[in-house]
């Protein structure tokens, strides 16, 4: 089980193009992560932050109800949290 996330996996995952997107957001305590290296490559992010910070933009299944949007119930969960 992965407990945490590379700089580039939090990237492609929030699809942000800028790394610098990811230390702001470390910088703001929205993610958590750690640097065993500072001052070099090697920052981790934890798996349970970007699970939490993904949660705050998660729309309710109720959302789509009066939406005409062509997809099962089951996917709309996926599509408001922005995950492919």
């Amino acid at each position: 089980m992965k407990a945490l996330y590379r700089i580039e996996e939090v990237m492609e995952i929030l699809s942000v193009k800028s790394p610098q997107t990811i230390y702001s957001l470390l910088a703001e305590g929205k993610l958590k992560g750690h640097n065993d290296k500072p001052g070099k490559s090697g920052t981790r992010i934890t798996v349970k932050s970007v699970e939490e910070y993904l949660k705050k933009y998660e729309l309710p299944t109720e959302y789509f109800a009066d939406k005409d949007i062509p997809i099962e119930s089951s996917q709309r969960k996926v599509i408001s949290k922005g995950i492919e």
